[in-house]
């Protein structure tokens, strides 16, 4: 009877050792899961806020100035996390976290430069006057300066002031037809040329000189850029597609109306 007791009393110390260990091994085990979780919930919490940031462009009818916006959005992304190596995938850097978006122009974009003049509409009464209309800028920027050297109308004058450099754009790398900005990127032309003139869509520029005592002194120059033509066009969003591998928005398209 008395053997009977102690071999209860051990079988019962076992099981309750045994028990203590399995919860000890259960508590470790979750305990190691709570950061897992977290992180996981954190990574799906930040791929979410990432994919906003382009899906606020899922609209029906934009302007071109939300188009640039996206533009710029992914350029600064590509040149961070791909051109700037900021994503290591095993002992290569990939360009899975690179972004294109797809422009589709129905119209090519035009690059103007507006001259104005003070012209007397009545006698001994003058008023400020477009001198020739708009003209595309790379086609006829010469004619245009040629057109008077008595005016001091000056590719030398005029150009410098503007910051411009004549035939340094042409309209053929905007026409109508599809743009991607990770093919242009590679090149350094087509769209990612195009954002250069992001802080400079359109520019003023006015003459102070003595020649404006004239009566046909010019007055001023309005140079807007292709960036300033595309802000204008309407578009809509065709689509967006995201990465089977990072879930993270890789292409978005846009299709002027």
């Amino acid at each position: 009877m008395e053997n009977a007791s102690k071999a209860l009393i051990m079988a019962g110390s076992t099981l309750l050792a045994v028990v203590l260990f399995a919860l000890v091994v259960y508590f470790f085990k979750n305990m190691g899961n709570v950061p897992t979780q977290q992180e996981e919930q954190l990574q799906t919490e930040q791929l979410a806020k990432f994919n906003l940031e382009y899906e606020v462009y899922d609209k029906t009818m934009m302007y071109g100035v939300d188009v640039i916006s996206c533009l710029n959005k992914a350029k600064s992304n590509n040149e961070k996390y791909v051109n700037g190596n900021g994503f290591l995938q095993g002992n290569q850097y990939s360009d899975e976290f690179s972004i294109d978006v797809v422009v589709t122009l129905k119209t090519a974009l035009e690059e103007s430069l507006q001259i104005y003049a003070m012209k007397e509409v009545s006698p001994g009464k003058y008023k400020e006057q477009e001198m020739f209309g708009s003209y595309s800028v790379d086609e006829k920027m010469k004619d245009i300066f040629d057109f008077d050297p008595d005016k001091q109308l000056t590719s030398f004058s005029l150009e410098s002031k503007l910051n411009l450099t004549v035939n340094t754009l042409n309209t053929t790398e905007y026409a109508s037809g599809e743009h991607h900005l990770k093919e242009d990127m590679e090149h350094n032309d087509g769209l990612y040329k195009l954002l250069a003139h992001s802080n400079n869509m359109k520019q003023t520029v006015k003459n102070t000189e003595e020649i404006l005592a004239e009566n046909n002194g010019w007055t001023k120059a309005i140079w807007s850029t292709y960036l300033y033509s595309l802000k204008t066009k309407r578009f809509q969003c065709k689509g967006i597609t995201y990465s089977n591998k990072t879930g993270r928005v890789d292409c978005i398209t846009f299709e002027e109306i």
